[in-house]
């Protein structure tokens, strides 16, 4: 009583696997960069925007307001 022959199951894993390789690139996968790249400049503009609305929302009021308010309290 015996289990499966490890020899071959490693040969039909590493065929799999090569069979899915050769796949990935028959239909265009695997020159993903300019994507990436799209994808981490799409990023940080929506990260700086959500940093632009936070300071808004945490110091509401234009800087003249503010430049204003100071001076007077200086007089």
């Amino acid at each position: 009583m015996s289990g499966p022959d490890p020899q071959e199951t490693w040969r039909r894993l590493q065929q799999t696997l090569q069979n899915a390789q050769q796949q990935g690139r028959r239909f265009g996968a695997g020159g993903g960069a300019p994507k990436n790249i799209g994808t981490g400049l799409l990023g940080l503009v929506v990260l700086g925007g959500g940093v632009v609305l936070l300071n808004n929302a945490l110091f509401n009021g234009s800087s003249s307001e503010l430049l204003e308010f100071e001076t007077e309290k200086m007089v």
